[in-house]
Order: structure tokens, then sequence, then C-alpha cells
């Protein structure tokens, strides 16, 4: 499997705050990093954009790349989106991005600087803005 990184000089890194509850400060462990993602976060992603999104978090953390939140349920002003994921850089406690999905269609904002991509037709597409990889997950069977 070849795997290549860029990172995307499109967006920046940002601002919006984690969760209430997180551990602000306190660096996560290489073991936490790679763990599949709760089964009760992203719940709105199919099985494959799960699959996918796991993958390329186990591959992005060695990149700067350190954690991933579901903040769809977080406290906003209204209804936003089906799946909002924060993307956290190493040792930050603000996320750098947001990947948002809604009615099968993906953005990615930039919390430092504001800009928000094109709408995107895909999860990977999006993420590919962040950090480029070729992901090619193993399905389970």
């Amino acid at each position: 499997m070849r795997r290549s990184v860029r990172y995307s000089s499109e967006l920046g890194s940002g601002q919006e705050s984690r969760l209430p509850g997180r551990d602000h400060g306190v660096p996560r462990s290489r073991i936490e990093l790679v763990k599949s993602l709760p089964k009760s976060a992203f719940p709105a992603l199919n099985a494959g954009e799960r699959v996918y999104l796991e993958e390329w978090q186990r591959t992005v953390w060695l990149h700067g790349i350190d954690a991933l939140e579901d903040l769809t349920q977080r406290s906003w002003p209204c209804a936003v989106a089906d799946t909002i994921i924060g993307v956290f850089r190493n040792g930050q406690s603000q996320a750098a991005w947001l990947v948002v999905g809604q009615d099968g269609q993906w953005a990615v904002a930039s919390c430092e600087g504001g800009d928000v991509s094109q709408p995107l037709d895909s999860l990977a597409d999006a993420l590919s803005l962040v950090c480029c990889i070729d992901v090619e997950p193993e399905l389970e069977t």
C-alpha cells in the first residue's frame, strides 16, 4: 500500500474549542490514537466512510494530527449538519479544521483563517484537503 502525505496550503489551523471535559494540555498516548472510533461517535457516517475515517486517523497522526472529535452533538445555536468532525493537531486544545457533512456533501473549514472549501462529493475528498494521503482500508469480512 503506497502512502504519501502532504499538507494543504489552502486551509489554516484553528480556534474551535474542544468539547468540555477534555484533558487539555495532556498529550495523548499513541495507543489512544490508533484505537477504533467509538461506536457512538459519528453516527451519520456509513460503514465505508467510518472505515475510511479510521484508517485516515491511523495514518495522519504520524504527520501531526493527533485527534478527531465528533462535534455534531455540541451545543450549536441551531441544527447545523449531519456530521461535524473536529480535527486536532498534536498538542493543540483547539480544532485546526472542521470537516462538515450534510446530505451527502462535505466541506472543510479552517478554524484559524475562516476559509471554507467548495462542496465536495465524499468524506475522502474532504479529508484530503486537511492531509492528503493514499488510504486503502482493509475491509472486515
